[in-house]
């Protein structure tokens, strides 16, 4: 009988090992490419591959986004980036048709909020590693003449 006991605690201390491994798996590698989606484990991926010091993180948009309605998530950022003195801008890619139209860049002055001050410290710790990029805003013009946001590139800033 005891040594059912003994051989039982034995199990149940391996299940318990076991499991509080398993628990622990390493985070994924940092990406070059972060799709955006409108959740907390993009800022998470974004954010790990930001303190990577990748040269170049490209952020996707496969919804329609418009420069002037910049999602918050996004913004946060954007905003960060513009606080430690990073660049952001406005290029214009080609069109379906291959053509580069002009961008009146005034009405991106108007798509960025600029937030300054970070709202909590976890926030804060989360977007620190964009302030050594600089962010280009890929936008379009679609058939219908909607400019939208085609994707983001954030670059690593060098020294001066």
């Amino acid at each position: 009988m005891n040594r059912l006991k003994g051989i039982c605690g034995a199990l149940m201390a391996s299940v318990a090992l076991l499991t509080a491994c398993a628990s622990q798996a390493p985070p994924p590698p940092p990406k070059d490419k972060v799709a955006y989606i409108d959740t907390t484990s993009f800022d998470r991926s974004l954010s790990r591959s930001l303190n990577a010091d990748l040269d170049t993180i490209e952020i996707p948009v496969d919804d329609r986004m418009s420069p002037v309605a910049i999602p918050e998530r996004l913004n946060k950022w954007l905003s960060a980036v513009d606080a430690s003195g990073g660049s952001i801008q406005v290029k214009q890619t080609q069109d379906e048709q291959g053509k580069t139209r002009a961008f009146p860049i005034a009405i991106i002055g108007l798509a960025i909020e600029v937030v300054r001050l970070l709202r909590a410290d976890s926030d804060e710790k989360l977007y620190k590693p964009a302030g050594n990029y600089d962010a280009d805003i890929m936008v379009r013009q679609s058939q219908n003449g909607e400019r939208v946001i085609e994707r983001i590139v954030l670059k690593r800033r060098t020294a001066p």
